[in-house]
């Protein structure tokens, strides 16, 4: 049981170092993506070196990263990908009462 864990962990890590996987909603301390219809929140906060799952109901594995620069650095590029997107072809953005813009659909902050 523990090494199909680990092979898991490791196909979960791979998919994500290969950029394959859906950037859901992102925060400053949580990014929520999607392998293969499974969901997954990452904590980004505080670089490369604390990159992690975190137990909860949300995630389906935890995993525990091998490489968490490679992990961090994919997510940053997703991040950067999904801000550079002019028209915004992934959100329907809507600007709330207070002046914040965000996604209707996924709640992500407008980046422009």
């Amino acid at each position: 049981m523990k090494k199909q864990l680990e092979e898991m962990q490791r196909y979960f890590e791979n998919k994500i170092l290969k950029g394959e996987f859906e950037l859901i909603t992102i925060d400053k301390h949580v990014a929520v993506i999607t392998i293969d219809g499974l969901s997954f929140s990452i904590w980004i906060s505080n670089g490369h070196e604390y990159v992690e799952t975190y137990q909860s109901d949300y995630n389906t594995i935890a995993i525990e990263f091998n490489n968490k620069e490679g992990v961090y650095s994919a997510i940053q590029k997703a991040i950067l990908v999904h801000k550079t997107k002019e028209p915004c072809e992934v959100c329907d953005w809507n600007k709330s009462k207070v002046g914040i813009v965000t996604c209707k659909k996924c709640g992500t902050i407008c980046p422009f």
